[in-house]
């Protein structure tokens, strides 16, 4: 099965558009499930995507041997990573791809459930959602936020104001490297960490990796404005990919709005071989 990918694996002077994959055999569920449970999902992700892809290739290029492609994958935004692992789960149920929830109303929190019964489905369905390409030709790595309040932090013993800072698409990696030094368990000192690592540019000046270990969180952990730019990475971070929100409407109140799938749970049930 080939796949093209929403944002494209940019690699030195190549970019990588296509992969093709394998059906996930029971060895990578199960070696899979120990990566979830001793290092998390995304490194599961790596794991189960390592395990299946068979080539990545462009129009002119392709990589075949295994030991690149698993570093390669360590590179996959993780937009990306996450369309190729569903896809992968898709194939594993051999196109079942129904997913049950509960989404609680915003206004009301009466409990809309979508689920089967004996006599009418209301569950979503993973290929109904859109995915957006991104063309080459139209490939921003990036993106530079200005800073309402900038940060003053200390370097050196020297203090250093931060008006602006630039980060590239989160990926694999900066998920595994985050996740190693602060674990998941705070959800927000997590998604920081994910940023941080991220970190490309501050005040248009490129950083170190020994800099960005040393001085991006404090960045983050400074601002106080930190809503307003996690918005612009959040809009940046998502443009691209499959979009996982579904149009719901309240039974009790009328109230209309777009909650997102719970996929961690179609993905789960493979690990478990319902």
């Amino acid at each position: 099965m080939e796949l093209r990918l929403p944002i494209p694996i940019f690699l030195k002077d190549n970019i990588y558009t296509h992969v093709e994959v394998k059906t996930p055999t029971a060895k990578v569920l199960a070696d899979t499930n120990d990566v979830i449970n001793s290092a998390g999902e995304y490194m599961g992700m790596r794991n189960l995507i390592s395990g299946c892809i068979e080539r990545v290739f462009n129009e002119n290029n392709e990589i075949t041997d295994s030991v690149s492609i698993k570093s390669l994958v360590f590179k996959m935004p993780n937009k990306t990573a996450e369309f190729v692992s569903t896809d992968l789960i898709v194939d594993f149920f051999n196109g079942d791809d129904y997913v049950t929830g509960i989404y609680p109303c915003p206004i009301c929190r009466n409990e809309e459930v979508s689920k089967q019964s004996f006599d009418i489905d209301t569950r979503d369905r993973i290929s109904d959602l859109k995915v957006v390409y991104m063309e080459v030709d139209e490939y921003q790595n990036s993106i530079t936020v200005n800073l309402s309040e900038p940060v003053i932090i200390k370097v050196k013993n020297e203090e250093l104001q931060v008006d602006n800072i630039t980060i590239g698409y989160p990926t694999l990696e900066h998920h595994h490297k985050a996740y190693t030094r602060f674990g998941n368990t705070n959800t927000i000192r997590y998604q920081l960490a994910i940023y941080s690592e991220a970190l490309i540019e501050v005040n248009g000046q490129a950083i170190s990796d020994e800099w960005r270990r040393s001085y991006g969180m404090k960045i983050f952990e400074n601002m106080s404005r930190i809503k307003e730019v996690t918005d612009k990475f959040s809009d940046f971070i998502n443009k691209y990919g499959r979009d996982l929100r579904v149009e719901k409407i309240c039974k009790s109140c009328g109230e209309v709005w777009q909650p997102i799938i719970n996929t961690s749970n179609f993905f789960g049930s493979a690990l478990q071989l319902r």
